[in-house]
């Protein structure tokens, strides 16, 4: 009898396994959710759960034949994948787990995506107290680009997937778990054997790697890819050469890199896999670049580190002496040593230390401004005050005054010539003064060995940055102080005599060069145009000199002396408003196109008006938009040709989702970018869709049909 009963017990029960079998099957299935070009699904790793259990869950997208996703950084166009999680109260979603990319190459740029199927991997912790028998919803909206290499659509989709919680032992999606751990054992993951290091170079930065005994490569699988935008450069090639067990890799800098990166975040990837490591794409790595590198050894103790820069820092200072930029200005001090040699080595040697305080006192300064930015979170480079079109101007001013007086043209004992030691300038405040000039005029000039011991001192800990400039100035003027201490040198030096009034004219001649190489920097900064308001502003400053240095005030009656102030003070002022900082504004680019915003409605007022429109309808994350941009549209030729036109130009960014300009692609038969449209001049004739691919004779062409009574035609 007990056994009946035991028997009929388990039939019971696997009735109820059974059932409960059908209904998991049930609730764990996941819906595709179909759209242009991609196919998109949530699924689970789990059919069943139980109480505080962590399973996988993965977006899974599908692009079509020919169509592409994109990683997290996706390169020069597209965009990174994003997932809003909902879950009931308790669960917790993880970060999103990203495979290896790959290269996609439409040159002069490239992206990094996935080709077909790829799985988006979350962990989702469940929470502790989970009764048995509840269906749990896990839902998601996601939202995509995908591309081919002439169109990008953007997608999204809310998605979802169910699991049950049981109490005894969770039961695997027999379908997804298996996939779901294998995809998550190709992860990238870090390689601890290897050893990374990257040094800057001119052009971007030279990667060391040593590869623990085992690991190989074939020589041209090995890529880089970069985390995180504007650092690298995505398209250039990564050439790779063997140096004994360690490899080569150089890399090449964005255009948009906001200075020398401190560590390099990405993935190293082998196309073809690695010799004797099994299941690993890619290398997860964070390369700390050289001087970041030193900084943190300096912060465990690394005594000889701290020596090294110092070392490199003092000879870099040194070499600053011949450089162009600084060359003029401690010129100046020669000549003032010279005039000095005859009264004595102790009066010398005072000039030479103040001159030695001047210039370890601004380069101090300096380097407390940038370690002060650099604390709050912004990046400035070495020489940050000449990105100044304010302070290159004033630089300008400064060095045609210093010029001007040494040639004679005026002669003021406490004014600006003070500076440049010239006879005016005897006290040692001009000595202190000519040290800060040379400072400032210094700092665009990078000697041989400055660059890893600036680096290493803007990485480093404040005590020890500072030490680094106070050793780049100790090099800058240690020669100066070498000469005013060493009594025999001083001896030697040329006793003063009509030879001096010579040497001093010839010495503005460089600071005149220096003056003109800061109006070059004045062009690149704000464009052509400012170069004629300061040649103009010169004119007028050297001639307010030219009438002190003629008319000194204590030398004429009291009228002359009022009209030579109002002259000084009307040239001066015309000086001012010439090179003025509000008239320091960058000249148009003549590769630049002013858009306006597209709107429907825009269109429609244009066309009533007879004018001629060309639209483009783009993206921020559009690939093939950014190359015609580059190829054809960002061309001196197509923007002169529009405004010969009055061709309209209107943009319309899909870069966020807006329902007109989908509605307005599909009234074209098209539901991505890119879609160029050019509409005539005459509103009863049809608008021509230009070819998804530009080249600057395509836009030409149909820009010049636009006002002409030809019908359009495409290519």
């Amino acid at each position: 009898m007990i056994e009946v009963r035991r028997t009929r017990t388990h039939i019971r029960h696997l009735g109820l396994i059974g059932l409960l079998a059908v209904s998991l099957a049930a609730v764990s299935e996941a819906q595709e959710v179909r759209q242009p070009h991609i196919t998109a699904e949530l699924v689970n790793s789990r059919q069943a759960i139980v109480p505080g259990e962590r399973f996988l869950v993965a977006l899974r997208l599908e692009a079509d034949p020919g169509w592409h996703t994109y990683w997290k950084n996706p390169g020069d166009a597209g965009s990174s994948l994003h997932i809003t999680w909902t879950l009931p109260g308790g669960f917790e979603a993880g970060e999103l787990l990203y495979s290896a990319p790959g290269f996609i190459s439409l040159p002069p740029l490239a992206t990094y995506g996935y080709k077909g199927e790829v799985l988006f991997l979350t962990w989702i912790s469940a929470p502790d107290n989970l009764a048995p028998g509840l269906t749990i919803p896990i839902q998601a909206f996601a939202d995509w680009v995908v591309c081919e290499m002439s169109e990008c659509i953007a997608g999204e989709a809310e998605l979802g997937t169910r699991v049950h919680v049981v109490s005894d032992q969770s039961v695997a999606n027999r379908e997804w778990d298996a996939r779901l751990q294998r995809v998550h054992a190709q992860l990238p993951r870090p390689a601890p054997d290897w050893t990374f290091v990257a040094a800057p170079t001119a052009t971007g930065y030279r990667v060391r790697l040593t590869p623990p005994p085992g690991w190989s490569f074939p020589l041209d699988s090995l890529r880089f890819y970069v985390a995180t935008g504007s650092v690298l450069e995505h398209a250039a090639p990564q050439p790779l050469q063997q140096d004994g067990r360690d490899w080569i890799l150089s890399l090449k800098t964005s255009p948009y890199a906001d200075g020398v990166a401190e560590r390099l975040e990405g993935l190293l990837v082998s196309s073809a896999g690695w010799a004797g490591v099994d299941d690993l794409a890619a290398i997860e790595v964070s390369i700390p670049v050289a001087a970041a590198a030193a900084a943190s050894t300096l912060g465990s103790g690394g005594l000889g580190s701290l020596l090294a820069a110092l070392g490199l820092a003092l000879l870099g200072g040194l070499i600053l002496n011949l450089m162009p930029c600084v060359f003029p200005v401690v010129s100046l001090k020669v000549l003032h040593f010279a005039k000095l040699g005859e009264e004595g080595r102790h009066r010398a040697w005072h000039h030479g230390a103040m001159f030695a305080a001047g210039i370890i006192a601004t380069f101090l300064l300096l380097a407390g401004v940038l370690l002060a930015v650099r604390d709050a979170g912004a990046s400035l480079g070495w020489g940050f005050q000449l990105q100044s079109p304010v302070f290159v101007t004033v630089m300008i001013f400064l060095l045609a005054g210093l010029a001007l007086n040494l040639l004679g043209v005026f002669e003021i004992g406490t004014s600006l010539t003070r500076l440049g030691g010239g006879d005016g300038g005897s006290g040692l405040r001009a000595s202190f003064g000519l040290g800060v000039l040379t400072t400032v005029v210094a700092t665009p000039c990078t000697a041989p060995f400055m660059g890893v011991a600036i680096g290493f001192g803007m990485t480093a800990p404040a005590i020890q940055s500072l030490l680094i400039f106070t050793m780049l100035g100790v090099g800058l003027a240690l020669p100066y102080l070498i000469l005013s201490a060493s009594p025999g040198l001083v001896a030697r030096l040329p006793r003063a005599g009509a030879w001096m009034v010579t040497f001093k004219q010839a010495m503005a001649f460089p600071l005149l060069a220096t003056a003109a190489w800061l109006i070059w920097v004045l062009a690149l900064q704000t464009g052509v145009d400012s170069v004629l308001r300061i040649l103009v502003a010169l004119t007028l400053f050297a001639a307010a000199l030219w009438v002190l240095g003629r008319w000194p005030a204590v030398r004429v009656a009291p009228p002359a002396r009022l009209v030579s102030r109002l002259t000084v003070l009307v040239l001066v002022a015309g000086a001012v408003l010439l090179a003025r900082p509000q008239s320091l504004d960058a000249a148009p680019d003549p590769t630049a196109i002013t858009w306006e915003p597209w709107s429907p409605e825009r269109v429609a007022e244009l066309r009533a008006e007879g004018r001629p429109i060309f639209v483009d309808f783009t993206a921020a994350w559009c690939l093939s938009c950014k190359v015609n941009e580059r190829v054809a549209l960002r061309t001196k030729a197509v923007a002169t040709r529009i405004r010969e036109h009055g061709i309209v130009p209107l943009l319309a960014d899909w870069t966020l989702r807006d329902p007109v300009i989908a509605r307005a692609l599909a009234s074209f038969g098209r539901n991505g970018v890119p879609l160029y449209l050019v509409y005539p001049a005459d509103a009863s004739r049809e608008p021509l869709v230009l070819p998804a691919l530009l080249t600057p004779a395509v836009v030409l062409d149909a820009l010049d049909q636009s006002v002409s009574g030809a019908a359009l035609s495409t290519h």
